[in-house]
């Protein structure tokens, strides 16, 4: 490359570069409260990427399912990833030199899909619909930057992330599988938290709570994660895990010391737990296919270590130890519960220890044996005796079971020590077929939870709400227009298209911001949809809620209630709130005053899900409200931005059980209704050529594949059911793992761009 041209590169990445500082300064100038912390805080982190570019690597995955405070601050627009992302890409392209200098094959494509999301999203921002001025994201333009801006974020992570592995592979790699291991673990600790296992735990103090929490498939809760935009539902969460767990087993299979193999299994393990309490069939069977993909692409590329140590996974008797054992350990969960459940590995597992371990002393082993076996019987005897589940199950029967699978589960774990021993396989072998059976065995106890049962039973009914909800889609992007299917509607226009063809006949989301008399108002539709804030009470305490409204129709009703709440409600209602309903009278600013004690709201404090105040329009008419405070008894203001003066700062609207009119529940049905017939063919050849691509990396040795086939497998047998590219941040990740697809280097092309 010429000087000229490497000057012209320098001085574009640069300007790219200051153009990412700008927008990030401007979106932290308009973050609510904070003040200056903020900018230091994110002068820290700039600096620190300075020092070590490589870092932003880690930082970049690791934040990507957990950065949103969306429902705090209440922007929709942006998030606080957004920030991150922008300073980290700032830094990246002011220091790598070699970022313009490397031509890659699938080039073509991947411009050419960057050209047209870009026009997706200048039609997305011009071409919408909406009766009358709307501050709701989904209704107005800006709602095509939302989605939008997840498509330009993968393309652009890729392009600096792709230079990196040229300049330094081995590092790249590094702080891209740290990232992606923290990420999923951030993710599932916040779910632990959102299923209260913490508190049962930490507050409780009862071991047996902690459990029955930690082991609640039965309920109705759905998790959302900290993604703000599942405040409409959706798999923005469901996504995000499919396209992250295949790449964390992949992690798992390349640690070579012991602590960071145990810690990997640990994250790998949380991260599929977080995926069985979504409750989403199609997440947990997408990925169980692309398990099985991951575990033929690790056999193939694994050889060396199979053969050599004599373990084939797919000779005859390990085929039948892995579904015997898979399948008598599922029978003992169903008949005896989950206690029984981890005795029976145990027994399994420890048999094989003690007969690969132990030395040849025939007493000593037979004691172990006969330990062993007293313990795992009365382990699942006590489970089946014990459990609510099956009390009609006498004693007599309950011991012919728990003897009948501990002898089973014995001699199964006493017949391949013996086999493991004879052969020379080192028990450290054994871990990666046993993280494999263990991954199936938690999807098949998963789909065999109380609550999984119950959504089977609904697979046929529910397949047919969403053939009709898909052909309501199509019927909503009706246009006279013929050219129109080819280049779509633009980003984010499902459900502005979704709003005009049933604003007449459901009630749907709708308020606006406005400056009336001086006032600043908040207007909010008819529908009930409730409009909430975060909010910090005491237990036991006795708080004053003052609020200036106005209904111009009448029959006006403005609901309040303040309830322990997350995202989304589950089919139940919580418990611990406090509600009042206040009928307004026709015209005019009124005034209501509540006083009511907060009871249990608050307890727990950071441990359960936050006091939530949430206020509805039950009313036919539009309602207006002025102010709405809540003070404590030395009349101190709880709520933030209470009169509205910031807009509309802190405040979040909420569907909880509503959620089809802004997803069109198919990925594919997605891209054709935003992008066109132009925009799904190209999508299409994303994956086609990316398939490709991954399969000459299979035929050169390298083990990238592992990876990325399984998780694309597991994100399209997702997508057939539900779209989760209307988040952001799932979208970053997305299209990130489809353009690392098509574009991964070669070693041969790695070793050039270092020559």
């Amino acid at each position: 490359m010429s000087s000229l041209a490497a000057n012209r590169y320098s001085f574009l990445s640069k300007g790219f570069s200051l153009l990412a500082v700008f927008a990030a300064g401007y979106l932290i100038s308009i973050y609510p409260d904070i003040g200056w912390f903020k900018f230091v805080i994110c002068a820290i982190y700039a600096g620190l990427l300075l020092f070590e570019p490589k870092l932003g690597f880690f930082f970049l995955t690791a934040f990507i399912p957990v950065l949103d405070f969306g429902v705090w601050t209440g922007n929709i627009l942006f998030s606080e990833y957004d920030v991150l992302f922008l300073l980290t890409l700032a830094v990246l392209f002011w220091k790598q030199n070699n970022i313009f200098s490397v031509k890659y094959k699938g080039d073509t494509l991947f411009y050419a899909l960057l050209i047209w999301y870009v026009l997706c999203g200048f039609i997305g921002f011009f071409d919408y619909f909406s009766e009358h001025f709307s501050d709701d994201i989904y209704q107005s333009p800006l709602n095509g930057i939302r989605v939008g801006k997840g498509f330009i974020s993968a393309w652009l992570a890729w392009y600096v992330t792709r230079a990196s592995l040229l300049e330094n592979y081995r590092l790249t790699l590094l702080m891209l599988g740290a990232g992606i291991l923290c990420g999923l673990l951030l993710l599932a600790l916040g779910v632990l938290w959102e299923r209260h296992v913490f508190s049962s735990i930490l507050l409780s103090g009862n071991i047996y709570e902690f459990f029955e929490t930690l082991l609640d498939f039965s309920s109705t809760y759905r998790i959302t994660g900290f993604f703000s935009g599942m405040h409409v539902g959706g798999t923005a969460l469901d996504g995000y895990l499919v396209c992250v767990l295949p790449l964390v087993f992949y992690i798992v299979t390349r640690q070579k010391k012991q602590s960071y193999f145990l810690l990997s299994i640990l994250v790998f393990a949380l991260g599929l737990y977080s995926l069985i309490v979504t409750f989403t069939r199609m997440t947990i069977a997408g990925f169980a296919i692309s398990f099985v993909i991951s575990g033929i692409l690790l056999y193939r590329d694994n050889k060396r270590l199979v053969v050599k140590s004599g373990l084939r996974m797919f000779d005859v008797y390990y085929v039948f130890l892995f579904v015997a054992v898979i399948f008598i350990l599922t029978v003992i969960k169903s008949q005896a519960g989950y206690q029984a459940l981890l005795f029976g590995i145990m027994v399994f597992f420890a048999s094989i220890v003690v007969i690969h371990k132990v030395k040849p002393d025939i007493v000593f082993v037979g004691f172990l044996l006969i330990m062993l076996f007293s313990l795992g019987v009365y382990g699942v005897n006590d489970s089946i005796t014990e459990s609510q589940w099956h009390q009609d199950v006498d004693s007599l029967n309950a011991l012919v079971i728990a003897v009948t699978s501990v002898v089973v589960l014995m001699f199964l774990g006493v017949a391949s020590g013996v086999i493991f021993k004879i052969k020379g396989i080192k028990l450290k072998d054994i871990g990666i077929p046993a993280l494999v059976g263990g991954g199936f065995l938690i999807i098949i106890v998963g789909m065999g939870s109380t609550r999984m049962t119950e959504r089977m039973q609904g697979v046929s009914s529910d397949l047919q709400t969403r053939s009709r909800h898909w052909a309501d889609v199509i019927d909503s992007a009706y246009s006279d227009s013929f050219w129109r299917p080819f280049w779509g509607f633009g980003m984010g226009s499902m459900p502005k298209l979704y709003y005009r063809s049933h604003l007449d006949d459901m009630p749907l989301p709708n308020y606006r911001w406005v400056e009336n008399d001086g006032k600043t108002l908040l207007e909010i539709g008819k529908g009930g949809y409730p409009y909430f804030q975060k909010i910090t009470l005491k237990p036991d305490t006795v708080y004053n809620l003052l609020a200036v409204v106005k209904f111009e129709d009448e029959g006006g009703i403005l609901g309040v209630d303040i309830c322990h709440k997350h995202i989304l409600f589950s089919d139940q209602w919580q418990p611990d709130c406090v509600k009042k309903d206040f009928r307004l009278k026709l015209g005019g600013w009124q005034t209501l005053q509540w006083s009511f004690n907060s009871g249990n709201l608050g307890r727990r404090g950071w441990l359960d899900w936050p006091p939530t105040l949430q206020i509805h329009n039950y009313g036919s008419g539009i309602m207006s409200v002025d102010t709405i405070e809540i003070t404590d008894s030395s009349g101190v203001q709880i709520l933030k931005n209470s009169d509205f003066d910031n807009r509309l700062n802190h405040w979040f609207w909420i569907s909880d059980f509503e959620h089809l009119p802004w997803h069109s529940k198919q990925l594919f049905l997605q891209v054709w209704l935003e992008q066109g017939w132009i925009g799904l063919l190209l999508f299409i050849l994303l994956i086609g050529f990316g398939f490709r691509h991954q399969w000459k990396l299979l035929d050169s040795g390298e083990s990238i594949p592992i990876a990325i086939v399984p998780s694309m497998i597991a994100m399209i047998g997702l997508g057939l059911t539900d779209e989760y590219i209307d988040e952001p941040q799932t979208t970053l990740m997305t299209f990130a793992v489809f353009f690392a697809a098509l574009q991964w280097p070669l070693n041969n092309v790695r070793e050039k761009a270092l020559a």
